[in-house]
């Protein structure tokens, strides 16, 4: 419903108040999804906590990040047909 409610809701805001109005559509959703949240969902906290850090899922969950994020940022300055621009130009001819 929101999927649908979202464009409408922003297009009449940004024509008839400001396109930064848009913005605050969300404001409201936010606080009735915590409202309803707080008052359904039931306390799951461990009452034992074990404590210990995953260091191999931190680090596999960094690399993982960086794998995605890095491209992204270089796309800029390589473009993205590095690679391959990269293999054609060293072909001998």
């Amino acid at each position: 419903m929101t999927t649908v409610a979202g464009p409408v809701v922003g297009g009449w805001l940004v024509q008839h108040l400001s396109w930064r109005a848009a913005f605050f559509v969300n404001v409201p959703i936010a606080a009735a999804v915590l409202l309803v949240a707080f008052w359904h969902v039931p306390e799951s906290r461990n009452p034992e906590p074990s404590g210990r850090l995953d260091v191999p899922g931190a680090v596999l969950v960094t690399v993982g990040l960086a794998a995605l994020i890095y491209p992204l940022l270089e796309s800029s300055v390589v473009g993205w047909a590095w690679p391959s621009a990269s293999l054609r130009s060293r072909r001998p001819s």
